[in-house]
């Protein structure tokens, strides 16, 4: 059982790697314990939080989100406007359908600096009626933008922002 378990485990980074189905994880893969292949819009990552600051404004670059799920960051002259990147380059959702969560963190500290998130081209950003797209900073530096991408079948981006301040 050793020998099968061995060859599946082979066989399915192989398919990951080659076919790049996404992350092998889970425990049922033709009943061999251990390997379950995720598609690529539910691959786990790693949780990771990428720091930056700015003057002003900026676009978010693509290896802000690679891997990880946190953006935090801190604008050091003032308010500004965080610009997403173009839809094609969000890395991590390649097919129509696909979806993946980041978090967006103003780590200002200053309740007088607000961070305003702007859409792309290819990236409609969507946002509740009652909402705006401007964290206000805050003492803690942990105000945040929830944005659900998902990727439409023309390859445009849908950005839905969910805004979350003391």
């Amino acid at each position: 059982m050793d020998t099968i378990k061995t060859i599946a485990v082979a066989l399915a980074t192989a398919l990951v790697a080659v076919l790049g189905f996404g992350a092998i994880q889970g425990d049922n893969l033709a009943g061999a314990p251990g390997i379950n292949i995720l598609p690529s819009a539910q691959q786990p990552y790693s949780g990771a939080v990428y720091s930056t600051s700015t003057a002003t404004n900026s676009t978010l670059l693509t290896e802000a989100i690679d891997d990880e799920t946190v953006v935090a960051i801190t604008l050091t002259q003032g308010s500004g406007t965080l610009t997403l990147m173009a839809s094609s380059s969000v890395p991590g959702i390649p097919n129509p359908g696909d979806m993946r969560t980041i978090y967006i963190r103003n780590a200002t500290t200053s309740a007088s600096v607000t961070l305003t998130l702007a859409g792309a081209t290819g990236v409609t950003l969507k946002r509740a009626a009652s909402s705006t797209a401007m964290l206000i900073g805050d003492t803690d530096g942990s105000n945040t933008f929830k944005v659900d991408l998902y990727r439409k079948a023309n390859t445009d981006i849908v950005a839905n922002l969910t805004k979350f301040e003391d």
